[in-house]
Protein backbone atom coordinates (compact mmCIF):
# COMPACT_ATOMS: atom_id res chain seq x y z
CA UNK A 1 0.00 0.00 0.00
CA UNK A 2 1.35 3.82 -1.14
CA UNK A 3 0.63 6.33 1.64
CA UNK A 4 -0.75 9.63 0.12
CA UNK A 5 1.79 12.33 -0.26
CA UNK A 6 0.23 15.01 2.05
CA UNK A 7 0.08 18.51 2.24
CA UNK A 8 0.78 20.66 4.82
CA UNK A 9 -1.27 23.71 6.46
CA UNK A 10 2.13 25.81 5.54
CA UNK A 11 1.83 24.98 1.55
CA UNK A 12 -1.45 26.52 1.58
CA UNK A 13 -1.88 30.79 2.07
CA UNK A 14 -4.80 33.29 1.47
CA UNK A 15 -2.98 36.36 0.92
CA UNK A 16 -4.77 39.93 0.52
CA UNK A 17 -4.23 43.01 -0.58
CA UNK A 18 -6.34 45.53 1.73
CA UNK A 19 -4.30 48.04 0.96
CA UNK A 20 -4.76 47.67 -3.03
CA UNK A 21 -1.15 48.65 -3.16
CA UNK A 22 0.19 45.51 -5.42
CA UNK A 23 1.29 43.72 -1.96
CA UNK A 24 -0.33 41.15 -0.66
CA UNK A 25 0.05 39.53 2.23
CA UNK A 26 -1.29 36.56 4.69
CA UNK A 27 -3.76 38.44 8.07
CA UNK A 28 -1.47 38.49 11.29
CA UNK A 29 -3.12 36.46 13.95
CA UNK A 30 -4.90 34.14 11.37
CA UNK A 31 -4.83 30.47 12.09
CA UNK A 32 -7.03 28.75 10.08
CA UNK A 33 -8.86 29.39 6.81
CA UNK A 34 -12.03 27.68 4.60
CA UNK A 35 -11.52 27.92 1.15
CA UNK A 36 -14.55 26.75 -0.88
CA UNK A 37 -14.73 26.86 -4.23
CA UNK A 38 -18.57 26.33 -5.35
CA UNK A 39 -21.14 26.70 -8.40
CA UNK A 40 -24.66 27.62 -8.69
CA UNK A 41 -26.16 24.96 -10.27
CA UNK A 42 -30.13 25.36 -12.38
CA UNK A 43 -31.66 22.45 -12.15
CA UNK A 44 -34.29 21.10 -14.92
CA UNK A 45 -36.52 17.96 -15.24
CA UNK A 46 -36.08 16.31 -18.80
CA UNK A 47 -39.05 13.46 -19.50
CA UNK A 48 -37.70 10.48 -21.56
CA UNK A 49 -38.43 10.96 -25.31
CA UNK A 50 -38.35 6.82 -25.76
CA UNK A 51 -40.95 6.47 -22.91
CA UNK A 52 -42.90 9.68 -21.43
CA UNK A 53 -44.64 7.43 -18.74
CA UNK A 54 -40.99 7.38 -16.50
CA UNK A 55 -40.54 9.23 -13.82
CA UNK A 56 -37.93 12.37 -15.15
CA UNK A 57 -34.73 13.01 -14.23
CA UNK A 58 -33.21 15.96 -13.10
CA UNK A 59 -30.73 17.31 -15.26
CA UNK A 60 -28.46 20.27 -14.26
CA UNK A 61 -26.65 23.43 -15.49
CA UNK A 62 -24.04 25.18 -14.09
CA UNK A 63 -24.53 28.68 -14.36
CA UNK A 64 -21.96 30.58 -12.16
CA UNK A 65 -18.85 29.97 -10.12
CA UNK A 66 -17.89 31.80 -6.42
CA UNK A 67 -15.15 31.46 -4.01
CA UNK A 68 -15.70 31.74 -0.69
CA UNK A 69 -12.90 31.83 2.37
CA UNK A 70 -13.84 31.92 5.50
CA UNK A 71 -10.56 32.67 8.40
CA UNK A 72 -10.42 33.01 11.97
CA UNK A 73 -7.39 33.39 14.74
CA UNK A 74 -6.59 35.98 17.19
CA UNK A 75 -7.14 39.52 17.29
CA UNK A 76 -3.41 40.58 16.84
CA UNK A 77 -2.78 44.37 16.31
CA UNK A 78 -0.92 44.12 13.26
CA UNK A 79 -4.63 42.90 11.26
CA UNK A 80 -7.74 43.54 13.14
CA UNK A 81 -8.48 47.19 12.10
CA UNK A 82 -7.63 46.46 8.79
CA UNK A 83 -9.91 43.07 8.70
CA UNK A 84 -12.75 45.43 10.45
CA UNK A 85 -12.34 48.34 7.98
CA UNK A 86 -12.67 45.75 5.04
CA UNK A 87 -15.50 45.20 5.91
CA UNK A 88 -16.87 48.35 5.76
CA UNK A 89 -15.24 49.07 2.63
CA UNK A 90 -17.59 49.28 -0.55
CA UNK A 91 -14.97 47.95 -2.63
CA UNK A 92 -13.79 44.86 -3.43
CA UNK A 93 -9.87 44.07 -3.08
CA UNK A 94 -7.28 41.77 -4.37
CA UNK A 95 -6.37 38.02 -3.54
CA UNK A 96 -4.66 35.22 -3.89
CA UNK A 97 -4.80 32.07 -3.07
CA UNK A 98 -1.53 29.82 -3.13
CA UNK A 99 -1.29 26.29 -3.04
CA UNK A 100 1.58 24.22 -3.54
CA UNK A 101 1.16 20.36 -3.95
CA UNK A 102 3.61 18.71 -4.46
CA UNK A 103 5.93 20.38 -7.06
CA UNK A 104 3.10 22.20 -8.75
CA UNK A 105 2.06 25.69 -7.29
CA UNK A 106 -1.06 26.91 -8.34
CA UNK A 107 -2.61 30.21 -7.71
CA UNK A 108 -6.10 31.71 -7.75
CA UNK A 109 -5.98 35.36 -8.25
CA UNK A 110 -8.87 37.57 -8.14
CA UNK A 111 -10.96 40.45 -5.89
CA UNK A 112 -12.96 39.43 -2.62
CA UNK A 113 -15.42 41.61 -0.27
CA UNK A 114 -15.90 40.83 3.16
CA UNK A 115 -18.97 39.18 4.07
CA UNK A 116 -18.93 39.29 7.61
CA UNK A 117 -16.41 40.14 10.05
CA UNK A 118 -16.76 39.20 14.10
CA UNK A 119 -15.04 39.72 16.90
CA UNK A 120 -15.26 38.05 20.28
CA UNK A 121 -14.00 38.61 23.57
CA UNK A 122 -13.77 35.97 25.76
CA UNK A 123 -13.45 36.96 29.61
CA UNK A 124 -10.01 37.33 30.29
CA UNK A 125 -9.14 34.79 27.84
CA UNK A 126 -7.14 36.26 24.12
CA UNK A 127 -10.04 37.46 21.97
CA UNK A 128 -10.42 36.08 18.69
CA UNK A 129 -11.68 37.14 15.33
CA UNK A 130 -13.23 35.61 12.26
CA UNK A 131 -13.73 36.81 8.97
CA UNK A 132 -15.77 35.88 5.98
CA UNK A 133 -15.25 36.52 2.03
CA UNK A 134 -16.81 36.25 -1.14
CA UNK A 135 -15.46 36.19 -4.78
CA UNK A 136 -16.06 39.45 -6.56
CA UNK A 137 -15.93 38.61 -10.27
CA UNK A 138 -13.99 35.69 -11.40
CA UNK A 139 -10.48 34.27 -10.30
CA UNK A 140 -7.33 33.30 -12.74
CA UNK A 141 -5.91 30.24 -11.82
CA UNK A 142 -1.91 30.07 -12.89
CA UNK A 143 -0.20 26.99 -12.39
CA UNK A 144 3.45 26.28 -12.26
Amino acid sequence: MANPTRVKSSDIAVKLDLDRTGTYATLCGFLEDTITFGSSLEELTMQDCADPTAVPAVIRDKVSTSISIAGNGVVATESAEKVIDAAHDPDSFPCKIEMTLGGTSITWTGNMQVESAEVVRNGIRTATISMSMQSDGSFTKTTT
